[in-house]
């Protein structure tokens, strides 16, 4: 059994928006969902054929690719759109071999795509989509472990790594022995997440702490305009936190917008104050520091320019040896010195037998303001006449003094502004104007070890997270991954004891995403705008020019990142498995590693030579001819208060009801007599449900409740930090204006030339 692949001479098969599908069809895909998650792969192909895949198998293929030890072979810029392309087309092959004999009266023909750019552009945001009568409630229960409401699909996550998977499928990839490739809570999700829903579990619009922002900085709509496939895929991926704003991208944006959970009891940001602190301690001394130089190099010029013709007048008069002494064989050893009012009096000088010169001495005692004794002060010259290389402020004068005190200004006004600047960024670190705190940049720091630390670093067994169900369900603090050993690069970093574990909704989990029945549907509309890109200029589309421009070299030395790789070679794809006609040209797969063992994997540059726009075995809606049905949501709705549908009868159900449009590929009206070879489908509905809308009320209450608590927290914090610096600052203050003072009092009293 089983379909045959579609093609050129057959036509490609048309991916349309789910809410375009008569509703016959969206109940067949539906229906081979639950059929793929609850079907092994044995049971499966006996009834389905050998194009048929389990759920859990597609979901290991897809975690596989971002445990890869080197680099993700799936998620980064490079491959993120070829390896999900190839996923799709196996995961379509399989879903319609279901589909032929699950539910043969539906016309379901290929994977149908959901367009969340209309439900932006609708609402301005993806919570009110009328999508979410089937994809469950888009709020889960945060008082049940944010468990959503799922009566259509009614998820159960797997549980015990997939144990009807071949044992030898773990054992080549992980190893023998390695840990089973689920959480604590025994449920396949990343090691490291502490999510113990058995469910699918969300918490839409609240990212690390605060509001998730309902559009990404570059749109969908601005990565088409991007000339080469870098910039493109880049585009798709995303910049995350920039400083001109956040920038998800189309693929990441529905991934996070699905939400973290907060919880103070994961991660302390005690070690991120700590480092902010440092870094504002360091950055006032650096000023003072700056000044005390600037003044002390400045006196240190003039002072040194003043002294040269003065110790060379004085070597001249009495040379000195190479340790100081006079060399004068004529004259004895004065006993004479120097009176207050530069008289000379009987006696040892102060300064005999000191080890130091005259030239020396001279220069010491004319910085004190003694008179120069008669013998010494007329050989110089009056100050005036002295040639000193250029022009010096005399001391003591009133440009001396001006510029004195413009410097001080100067390095006052320096130190102010960087405590009021130090000031503000603490301040916007731990409050911010959009509800920023310090436990988001705590986890923020966290979650950026996890594309480049934790798989490598878990698959080299530097990582060590407990059994998978050893955790008990209702602490998940005990159920976190610690370190065995810094990885490359941490030694230097503030990290936890504790690998502060994932805490978080099932789609932002990006190895098991997955796990979302929605999954496909979202990846579907990603792999439309990269065949709308390709279509858009036919250089894109040749292998003469890469296909736009794809890398021939790998990116970080790994596989999987170049033209000319295999996709995702530890779990590669062969044309069979993709329904595709030409063998690829990568190494053969083994019978651990593919459903096609003995089959070359096909490289990056093969998926894309298969699947260029005029050859493809697959098409879109929007691409096959000049218009097609859209769906047009319900606008200026808004559902009565939980309390209020709860309490109404069922036959009272609450709906709001959109239309269908014959659209352009641009998005333009056209009469619905070019759409007249497509059926109509029924427009779309949302329904308002009583305990969607409560899970809705309660998860954003406590978000606000938790921004507000966590606002107050930083203030307090901020005061706190602040007032605790002022002792500091005055200490440290008094201490530059002590060092200005002593740079600037250095006074020269004017030589008096002998009578």
């Amino acid at each position: 059994l089983g379909i045959a692949p579609c093609g050129p001479a057959m036509g490609p098969r048309v991916r349309r928006e789910l809410r375009a599908l008569v509703d016959a069809d969206r109940e067949a895909f539906f229906a081979a969902l639950r059929v793929m998650r609850r079907t092994d792969d044995v049971a499966g192909a006996r009834r389905f054929g050998p194009a048929y895949r389990s759920y859990d198998y597609l979901m290991f293929k897809h975690a596989m690719s971002a445990a890869h030890p080197c680099a993700d072979q799936g998620h980064l810029a490079e491959n993120q759109l070829v390896f999900h392309r190839a996923l799709l087309l196996e995961f379509e092959e399989a879903m319609l071999a279901v589909t032929r004999v699950v539910s043969p009266g539906a016309s379901l023909s290929a994977l149908p795509y959901w367009n969340w750019g209309l439900d932006l552009d609708a609402h301005g945001t993806l919570l009110e989509s009328s999508l979410w009568r089937f994809w469950g409630s888009p709020f889960g229960d945060i008082d049940n472990k944010y468990c959503v409401h799922d009566p259509v699909f009614q998820t159960r996550i797997t549980v015990d790594g997939a144990s009807h998977l071949n044992a030898s499928l773990f054992d080549e990839h992980l190893g023998a022995g390695h840990p089973p490739l689920a959480n604590g809570f025994g449920f396949w999700r990343s090691p490291w997440s502490t999510g113990d829903c058995p469910g699918i579990a969300r918490n839409p619009g609240w990212v690390l702490g605060r509001p998730a922002p309902n559009e990404t900085l570059l749109s969908h709509r601005d990565c088409l305009d991007r000339r080469g496939f870098g910039e493109f895929a880049q585009c798709m991926q995303g910049r995350g936190y920039t400083r001109q704003g956040t920038d998800f991208g189309p693929h990441n944006f529905p991934h996070i917008f699905m939400g973290t959970f907060y919880d103070e009891q994961y991660g302390s940001p005690a070690a991120l104050l700590l480092q902010m602190w440092l870094v504002f301690i360091l950055t006032v001394s650096a000023a003072f520091v700056l000044c005390a130089r600037c003044l002390a190099s400045s006196q240190e010029e003039v002072q040194q320019r003043l002294d040269e013709p003065m110790i060379k007048l004085a070597a001249e008069d009495a040379p000195l040896d190479a340790q100081g002494d006079e060399r004068t064989e004529s004259a004895e050893p004065s006993t004479a010195g120097v009176g207050c009012g530069g008289d000379v009096v009987d006696g040892p000088s102060p300064h005999q037998n000191s080890g130091r010169g005259d030239a020396e001495l001279l220069i010491e005692e004319g910085r004190h303001g003694r008179a120069l004794p008669r013998a010494s002060s007329e050989l110089l010259p009056d100050r005036g006449e002295l040639d000193l290389g250029g022009p010096v402020l005399a001391p003591g004068s009133r440009k001396a003094r001006v510029a004195s005190r413009l410097c001080q200004v100067a390095c006052a006004s320096l130190t102010a502004w960087l405590l009021a600047f130090a000031a503000a960024r603490i301040e916007q670190r731990l409050r911010g104007a959009n509800g920023v705190f310090l436990h988001t940049l705590w986890h923020r720091r966290l979650y950026s070890f996890d594309p480049v630390v934790s798989w490598p670093a878990w698959r080299a067994g530097a990582i060590n997270c407990p059994v998978p169900g050893s955790c008990d369900a209702g602490d998940p603090r005990e159920c976190r991954c610690e370190f065995r050993a810094h990885p490359k690069g941490l030694s230097a970093r503030i990290v936890p004891p504790q690998y502060n574990a994932f805490a978080g909704s099932d789609f932002w989990d990006g190895a098991f995403s997955p796990n979302e029945n929605f999954f496909w549907s979202v990846h579907a509309y990603i792999d439309l705008l990269h065949m709308r890109w390709a279509a858009e200029a036919p250089w894109r589309s040749n292998p003469q020019t890469n296909f736009g421009g794809v890398n021939t070299a790998r990116s970080y030395g790994c596989p999987g990142t170049a033209l000319h790789d295999e996709v995702s070679g530890e779990m590669c794809f062969t044309h069979q498995d993709l329904g595709l006609a030409a063998p690829g040209n990568g190494s053969l797969t083994s019978k651990a590693s593919s459903r096609s063992p003995g089959l070359p994997c096909l490289t990056i540059a093969d998926v894309f030579a298969a699947t260029v726009p005029d050859r493809s075995p697959y098409t879109y809606d929007v691409l096959a001819g000049p218009a097609s049905w859209q769906p047009v949501e319900p606008a200026g709705w808004r559902c009565p208060p939980a309390s209020a549908l709860c309490a109404m009868p069922a036959s009272d159900q609450v709906e709001f009801v959109g239309s269908m449009e014959c659209r352009t590929l641009q998005g333009t009206w056209v009469p619905d007599s070019q759409c007249a070879a497509q059926p109509r489908p029924p427009p779309p509905r949302r329904v308002c449900d009583c305990i969607a809308e409560t899970l809705k009320e309660k998860a954003l209450a406590a978000q606000s409740k938790d921004l507000e608590t966590a606002n107050e927290l930083g203030i307090r914090m901020m005061w706190r930090h602040m007032i605790s610096l002022v002792p500091i600052a005055v200490v440290a203050f008094a201490l530059l204006l002590r060092a200005a003072r002593s740079a600037s009092a250095v006074r020269y009293s004017p030589l008096r030339v002998g009578d």
